[in-house]
């Protein structure tokens, strides 16, 4: 598969991990055995870390092409100020979820100390439509950024090839 055609599987595929185990919650549609509960929560989470590793290893992926196309127009070598950018893309968006998250939560009504099952519903909704749609939604529009990616396989072997022609020191891939 191509790396971008990955890519866009692994968001959608996120995204609609995200959309079904919440509202089973929500709607009281659970079953009732906690074997069977656990079963689906160990489902749910394995689905999402396999998104998060295709997504991942994709995005790594396609860094280094972006590097060598972005080689060939400056012929300066610089995947790893490039790696360095996504990695702290990475963490800031980790900080960001920190700096909303807190005030979220206050705003929905969660209270530290609170032990499970004390939550109201309104709370509970709140936690639900933001882990579900709102992050399955968050993980569509990353899909459909995906599909403006132009990363081919085509354009790929030309880029090498003309880096090999003009004398770069770039390795076989």
């Amino acid at each position: 598969m191509k790396k971008q055609s990955i890519l866009r599987l692994a968001c959608i595929g996120g995204g609609i991990n995200l959309l079904w185990l919440t509202p089973l919650k929500l709607f009281n549609l659970l079953p009732n055995s906690p074997t069977l509960i656990f079963l689906l929560i160990f489902i749910n989470s394995a689905l999402n870390v396999f998104f998060v590793i295709m997504r991942t290893i994709s995005i790594h992926s396609m860094v280094v092409d972006v590097a060598d196309e972005q080689e060939l127009e400056s012929w300066q070598r610089q995947e790893g100020v490039m790696f360095a950018g996504a990695f702290f893309a990475g963490k800031l968006m980790i900080g960001f979820g920190y700096l909303f998250g807190g005030p979220f939560l206050d705003a929905i009504g969660l209270e530290s100390g609170m032990l499970p099952g004390e939550a109201p519903t309104t709370t509970m909704w709140g936690l639900g439509l933001a882990l579900g749609p709102g992050l399955g939604t968050a993980m569509l529009l990353c899909a459909f950024l995906a599909y403006r990616l132009n990363l081919s396989q085509n354009r790929f072997l030309e880029t090498q090839a003309t880096l090999k022609k003009k004398g770069t020191n770039l390795p076989n891939k």
